[in-house]
């Protein structure tokens, strides 16, 4: 009976501690780009936290420990009624078995608590992280027209352009990977409560799989896109690399180089020139004195 109702219970906490998980991720980067002022998370606050998101997934997922429990049933019956030519031709033993099924206290139980499930774990973390990330996209927009006010070369000034639409698409991609990747397991799980019954149960299971496998790879694409985006990450990746396609990838890192130096020279350039005509004016205020 255990082992029933933690099989079934602790795959639901997982998918609930997942979405908490990158709801939470989208708050804190609110709190630091939204509010840079305020104190940042000690590590006692960290792991009151992580245990808190856990804590909080085992309660979502509890009516789930409940409604599982051991119920006998004749194996041969069982298989009668699925698939009776496999009983006929392996002359199954007329013998009793016990089965982990649901049994919800209500008439409509497991429908009420899938739409239960499909907002606190789709619905409302989707609009947590897209307005969090709406909210640091238009900050990081503002800051750099800000920024670019003042007398900036125009490299300079497509550099940090570049850097944050980058920084927007790599946002706007985990909100939407987020809602992509857990479409389908919502959608499966609605219809099957309330409309749609599955014959083979052997069906069932392979496209709850494969949801449950598409839901679950949105906390894997999150290392991708950040890679993909990050300059720091590709330089560093390509010098890694650099050994086994010196060619290409010594090539990518001079131009790089190159055009970081470049920009540099011109910055310091623009310095010593805007220093000069200060020592200038500053003569030629003396000499009219």
């Amino acid at each position: 009976l255990v082992t029933c109702k933690l099989v079934e219970g602790l795959e639901a906490t997982s998918i609930f501690v997942s979405t908490i998980s990158i709801t939470a991720i989208a708050l804190d980067r609110y709190n630091v780009i939204i509010k840079p002022k305020k104190q940042l998370w000690k590590p006692l606050q960290s792991i009151f936290i992580l245990t808190s998101i856990w804590l909080f997934g085992l309660s979502l997922s509890l009516p789930l420990f409940w409604s599982r429990t051991i119920k006998e049933d004749n194996l041969r019956e069982k298989l009668k009624g699925n698939v009776p030519k496999l009983v006929s031709a392996l002359d199954i033993p007329n013998v009793t078995v016990e089965l982990c099924i649901e049994e919800w206290p209500l008439q409509h139980g497991r429908a009420i608590y899938s739409l239960f499930t499909v907002i606190f774990q789709y619905i409302l973390p989707i609009i947590i992280v897209s307005i969090s990330y709406t909210c640091i996209c238009n900050r990081l927009e503002n800051r750099m027209l800000e920024k670019t006010k003042g007398t900036q070369l125009e490299e300079k000034r497509e550099q940090d352009r570049n850097r944050v639409h980058r920084t927007n698409l790599l946002l706007r991609y985990t909100a939407i990977i987020f809602g992509i990747s857990w479409l389908p397991l919502n959608i499966l799980n609605i219809l099957t409560d309330l409309w749609i019954t599955f014959d083979n149960p052997s069906t069932f299971r392979i496209v709850f799989a494969c949801c449950h496998m598409i839901g679950m790879s949105s906390a894997c694409s999150n290392p991708f896109l950040y890679g993909w985006l990050n300059d720091n990450f590709r330089k560093e990746f390509k010098e890694i690399l650099a050994p086994c396609c010196p060619s290409r990838a010594q090539t990518e890192l001079i131009v790089l180089c190159q055009q970081d130096e470049q920009i540099n020279s011109q910055l310091r350039s623009q310095r010593r020139n805007e220093s000069i005509n200060k020592k200038c004016d500053l003569i030629v205020v003396s000499n009219n004195v």
